[in-house]
């Protein structure tokens, strides 16, 4: 499951990222951030 997130930053700005979910053993779990304004991506595992 994706989900778009805003977190609050500096100078009342804020950053949008993109998680991406999925359910292992009965929890959910982040697998992957996507920084959308600077395009830059990280695989959790």
């Amino acid at each position: 499951m994706k989900m778009d997130v805003w977190l609050g930053i500096e100078d009342n700005k804020s950053k949008h990222l993109q998680v991406w979910t999925r359910k292992e053993d009965g929890r959910w779990k982040i697998w992957r951030v996507v920084d959308k304004g600077n395009n830059y991506e990280q695989k959790v595992y």
